[in-house]
């Protein structure tokens, strides 16, 4: 099996720059988002899902979590041939049914583990990592990609370089932001962003819409539903319980108990 050939220089290159002040700017944004939350807040069902706006912050933060993975997949990818990816794809793409359950079971545990405060200090350790793994890429490594498995995510493509994993996290965060139903802090008038433009919808998520009056699914409105959404198990498989990997996920992070 022959290796992949070293990517041709493009003309679009990532700005690292922005890419880490986005991640910079969410960051913040989540660190006010817990800061500001009431117990009534977090125990409120968000809006067009059916996790609690606590599950929700989880899910946000799991978006960043898994992306560590996704790089070490990217870089072992980037070096095989295309077909290779292409094979895993749809081999994770056969395998979404188990995932969609994992990944909505493991955002309502996740989020019992792990309280909002405690979430803070996580992704505080993730994006500082992010940042030191950006600043070593080399455009080259940038360049590379694989095929993904698009039933799984929105945001997944078919194919994406390891330069649009960067972006991925903070693209997953914005889109859930808006489905947050927090209270804007008293007397400021409600600071969420505006909704996102349309995202694709895998026939799972569609299904699992509600219908509206006119018997359509509610996606349009709301985004998408959890499902084959941000997968959690990444590396686990959908035999381990979501609350034992949970608890692997806290035990693996520095300064969690």
């Amino acid at each position: 099996m022959r290796s992949a050939p070293d990517p041709a220089p493009s003309t679009a290159v990532l700005d690292r720059a922005a890419v880490r002040a986005e991640m910079e700017q969410a960051r913040l944004d989540f660190r006010r988002l817990t800061a500001d939350a009431t117990p009534a807040d977090l125990r409120r069902p968000s809006a067009g899902t059916r996790w609690t706006n606590q599950q929700l912050l989880f899910h946000m933060l799991l978006g960043y979590l898994i992306v560590r993975a996704l790089l070490v997949l990217g870089h072992v990818f980037g070096l095989l041939p295309d077909e290779a990816s292409k094979a895993f794809a749809r081999l994770l793409d056969s395998a979404r049914k188990p995932f969609d359950l994992i990944n909505y079971l493991g955002s309502r545990a996740g989020a019992r583990i792990i309280p909002p405060r405690r979430m803070t200090a996580v992704l505080d350790h993730v994006i500082a990592a992010l940042h030191k793994h950006l600043q070593r890429e080399t455009g080259s490594a940038l360049r590379r990609g694989m095929h993904y498995p698009t039933t799984w995510d929105p945001f997944f493509t078919d194919y994406m370089t390891l330069a649009d994993i960067y972006r991925y996290p903070t693209q997953h965060f914005r889109y859930h932001q808006h489905q947050l139903t927090l209270s804007p802090p008293r007397g400021q008038p409600d600071a969420r962003p505006p909704p996102p433009g349309p995202v694709k919808l895998t026939t799972t998520e569609r299904d699992a819409m509600p219908a509206d009056s006119d018997g359509r699914g509610g996606a349009g409105r709301a985004g998408a539903r959890p499902g084959a959404h941000d997968r959690l198990g990444a590396g686990h498989g959908p035999g381990v319980p979501p609350l034992v990997m949970l608890r692997r996920l806290a035990a693996s992070i520095p300064g969690l108990p």
